[in-house]
């Protein structure tokens, strides 16, 4: 069965376990309809958000730069909040805003307006607004981050010691070697724990054997578990 018609099943089975009686009726599998379908689950999904959000006294925003999978650099949001209904704090998605439709590069002004349209677009009061975060900026005075403020400090003291900077070679080494072959990793870990009788238990081979981590300093603690 082709992968559109399949999703479109699924969707049509999840609307009808939802209550939707007459969507069995519904026969259009086409991308449009598909598409039209899930804009449609998120505009109501995001109504319900942003009613919870009005009733909710203050709220919070935590927002990053990514790029999609057309490489298209995107500003992703999510808003945190206490749910009234529930009492608990919630974390949700909010908007997603293509910063270069508008703009040659993502300045902190593209990044600001963009934040700015999403609020806005949303009905959200900015009054409400107590706090925000990122992966910190120059241009911005808040609070940074600590987990990341450490991985930086690490990734700039490893690049001042020759003995780091060496084991860093040694791992990337490993791992190019063993990645692009199932067969060769799976080996590699047999003969490392039967070599240096590791004491992990039953889950921990099972990660073991099935991938090598590679070490890599834009990603938090990734040299500890390389070794």
């Amino acid at each position: 069965m082709p992968r559109k018609c399949l999703l479109a099943q699924c969707l049509l089975s999840l609307l009808l376990q939802l209550g939707l009686e007459d969507i069995k009726y519904f026969k259009h599998h086409s991308a449009g309809s598909i598409r039209e379908m899930i804009l449609l689950i998120g505009s109501v999904l995001k109504t319900q958000l942003v009613d919870d959000i009005s009733r909710a006294k203050c709220l919070g925003l935590l927002t990053d730069e990514v790029c999609d999978v057309s490489n298209k650099e995107q500003l992703v949001t999510f808003v945190k909040f206490v749910n009234p209904k529930t009492g608990k704090a919630k974390t949700a998605f909010l908007a997603s805003s293509s910063l270069l439709e508008n703009s040659s590069s993502a300045t902190a002004n593209t990044i600001s307006d963009a934040l700015v349209a999403q609020v806005e677009d949303a009905g959200i009061d900015k009054r409400k607004l107590a706090s925000f975060s990122s992966d910190g900026a120059s241009t911005l005075i808040n609070v940074h981050c600590i987990c990341h403020h450490l991985a930086l400090a690490c990734g700039d003291a490893n690049a001042t010691i020759s003995y780091i900077k060496q084991v860093e070679k040694v791992l990337i080494q490993v791992w190019s070697f063993f990645d692009s072959s199932a067969k060769e990793s799976a080996a590699y870990a047999k003969a490392l724990l039967a070599v240096k009788q590791l004491s992990v238990s039953n889950r921990g081979k099972k990660k073991l054997r099935k991938k090598l981590q590679k070490a890599c300093r834009s990603r938090w603690l990734s040299t500890e578990k390389a070794i």
